[in-house]
């Protein structure tokens, strides 16, 4: 939040707690994988997405901005290597939301989003709303998602830690299947996305790698 130019909130949270409802004890338990959140809010005190142009307005306008964020898709995509040259940057296709489940996720956070943003401007009536759909049906959703969802930081997971038939790209102690004397210790490994923020998990990583190598694992 300091380092940034404008004020930046998040909230995690999980696309079936929507609507809204009183938990149960075990809903409330984190320690629960279950209970792991799959959604993001991303709140910017200003104009939050640089691939659609800022709308032009008076200097006392100003922007806030509510990103919905899908933190574990299940979409997945491929990474193609063009020739032998390491040099040649691999063809990587992405293949977002071609899992139903994202989609799913992306129309209860858009929903819960804009539920949000009315109960703001109810209370502040200066508000006005900018980059919306039009409605909430299934079909105006699923337009808007595909019109403006892009990928976002924290790229994680391609060099997963599996078993080799798994098609995992480290084992166990990051050292790269087939490669000896290489071993990979960033976000690259994590088996699947995690659940929050990523740079507490880089950092255990991190140094998990250095105590291996000291120990000689």
């Amino acid at each position: 939040m300091f380092l940034s130019p404008v004020a930046e909130y998040t909230y995690f949270l999980r696309g079936d707690r929507y609507p809204p409802h009183a938990l149960t004890d075990s809903e409330n338990n984190s320690s629960l994988t279950g209970n792991l959140p799959d959604l993001e809010f991303g709140w910017v005190g200003a104009w939050g997405t640089a691939e659609q142009q800022q709308p032009k307005v008076p200097k006392s306008v100003g922007f806030n901005t509510l990103l919905v964020q899908v933190i574990q898709p299940k979409s997945e995509g491929t990474i193609t290597l063009i020739d032998r040259d390491a040099r040649t940057p691999p063809m990587v296709d992405p293949n977002y939301l071609s899992a139903e489940s994202d989609l799913e996720l992306f129309r209860k956070g858009i929903q819960y989003g804009l539920d949000i943003g009315q109960r703001m401007m109810e209370k502040y009536n200066k508000m006005s709303v900018s980059l919306v759909p039009e409605n909430t049906s299934t079909e105006c959703l699923d337009d808007f998602i595909r019109r403006y969802a892009t990928g976002a930081y924290h790229l994680s997971s391609t060099c997963r830690m599996a078993a080799k038939e798994d098609d995992g790209v480290v084992d166990q102690n990051l050292r790269v299947y087939g490669v000896q004397g290489l071993r990979v210790a960033d976000a690259s490994i994590f088996p699947r996305l995690v659940g929050v923020k990523p740079q507490a998990t880089i950092v255990l990583v991190a140094e998990k790698c250095a105590e291996m190598i000291l120990k000689g694992e």
